[in-house]
């Protein structure tokens, strides 16, 4: 919340980078047995609650294709992230169905010869 509170224009791209920081910290937490058991309790709360909204931004193709179609990110992203292949193959298509329906140029008919 606080590294999107701080920034003057939050980018829809920064989303799921950010979610997967938050789960790993959590993760962390979760798994080092040196810590207090309600921390570490808590901490799995934590990542149960993250994946109920990580598991929303799957209802809408804005976070992923604003990932796609980043510059820095595209398919590097979820490969380093060590996403599975169907999830990346997923969005792919999803982004290629979406822009086909509502932004690819329709073909024009070939021209019709002229009648003397």
């Amino acid at each position: 919340t606080k590294e999107m509170e701080g920034n003057k224009h939050p980018q829809v791209h920064q989303v799921i980078p950010l979610m997967d920081e938050i789960y790993k910290i959590l993760e962390t937490h979760r798994d080092n047995i040196f810590l207090d058991s309600r921390l570490r309790f808590a901490a799995q709360k934590g990542i149960t609650l993250l994946n109920k909204y990580y598991a929303k931004t799957d209802d809408s193709l804005i976070y992923r294709s604003a990932m796609l179609l980043h510059p820095s990110y595209k398919t590097s992203y979820f490969t380093q992230e060590e996403w599975p292949d169907d999830w990346i193959t997923t969005a792919k298509e999803a982004l290629k169905t979406f822009w086909e329906t509502y932004y690819k140029p329709k073909s024009k008919p070939p021209p019709q010869p002229t009648k003397d």
